[in-house]
């Protein structure tokens, strides 16, 4: 039963604090707002609470309506691990300096390795969400939010951005 409660509090669209019965709720309900915000995939099962009950109600509240539309933190699973992303972040990183010096060089292509630098830049862009959305030092709700960073990068194609290595060769 008071798990209905404390999902109805979080799905109310004026927040907790306006509610009459918020600053009552004994602090023996944790338990129960835990499952709720575990089951909503606001938080993961390891991660902590404060004793105030009203604050984290609250915390709850504001969490649901930021993470509505990222997507469920279980779509991780279908990313790179994170030490394989950390690995291609770091190539990404490597590359990009490399078309830098390149750049510095070879003056004539300036607007082609410039173009590559872009698209260099948002392949980073996508492996640093990954990296976010796949780290296990994070918690669910920065993983969620990452996820929506990596949805975005993706696009309407579903695919990375791509980096035209047939502009970067001599």
């Amino acid at each position: 039963m008071l798990d209905v409660l404390f999902t109805v509090l979080i799905l109310l669209p004026i927040p907790p604090v306006a509610t009459p019965a918020c600053p009552y709720l004994p602090p023996e309900m944790l338990p129960s707002l835990q499952r709720v915000a575990h089951t909503l995939d606001l938080v993961g099962p390891g991660e902590r609470w404060n004793t105030n009950l009203a604050s984290e109600l609250r915390w709850c509240w504001y969490a649901w309506r930021e993470l509505r539309d990222c997507p469920p933190s279980a779509l991780a699973a279908f990313l790179p691990p994170y030490e394989e992303c950390r690995y291609l972040l770091a190539g990404n990183r490597e590359f990009r300096r490399h078309l830098m010096l390149r750049r510095q060089v070879l003056r004539q292509d300036w607007d082609q390795l410039t173009e590559c630098l872009y698209e260099t830049d948002r392949l980073g862009r996508f492996w640093q969400a990954c990296c976010d959305a796949t780290d296990p030092q994070h918690g669910v709700k920065t993983r969620r939010l990452a996820l929506r960073k990596v949805f975005d990068c993706l696009g309407e194609h579903g695919m990375p951005p791509a980096v035209p290595y047939s502009q970067t060769t001599p």
